[in-house]
């Protein structure tokens, strides 16, 4: 999967921020299964898109982007309700009684 995502540099000096993330299937407090970072220069005030890439997982359920902003060795922000719904994939199936798996 590939997203863009926009950061903010609204602060009044300094334009290197790095974008950190993490992608989570089904539930932002899951492991990790793939991350990165991407370095930005963003003048004060601006804004720009960074392109992240990620494999989705097969089976259809939801991915978690858990997104951090640095500046200067700082957190200046930090997201985990980004949530992307993967359809298309295969329906999970039980290993005990192949059965499809409900959510209630």
């Amino acid at each position: 999967m590939e997203r863009t995502i926009t950061v903010f540099n609204d602060e009044f000096s300094g334009g290197e921020l790095t974008l950190h993330w993490e992608a989570r299937e089904g539930s932002p407090t899951n492991c990790p299964w793939e991350k990165g970072g991407v370095a930005l220069a963003i003048p004060p005030g601006g804004m720009a898109g960074a392109v992240i890439m990620f494999t989705a997982p097969k089976f259809n359920t939801h991915v978690f982007l858990i997104l951090e902003v640095w500046k200067g060795g700082d957190r200046r922000f930090r997201d985990e309700a980004t949530c992307f719904e993967v359809a298309g994939g295969v329906d999970f199936r039980s290993e005990f009684n192949n059965e499809e798996r409900k959510f209630l």
